[in-house]
């Protein structure tokens, strides 16, 4: 953590960090219509947000 260390600090930290990745996945969703939610491309950069 970068010198978070009040519950309160480290909550607003993680939820930050909880939006960017639901804006980044939005984007991709955005970036591939529906009907290519099977591509390999689309399931390796949504899985990359999932787990980084």
């Amino acid at each position: 953590m970068d010198g978070c260390n009040n519950a309160r600090c480290i909550a607003e930290a993680n939820l930050k960090a909880k939006t960017k990745s639901r804006i980044a996945r939005s984007k991709i969703l955005v970036a591939y219509p529906a009907n290519t939610w099977s591509s390999n491309a689309m399931r390796r950069d949504y899985r990359s947000l999932n787990t980084g």
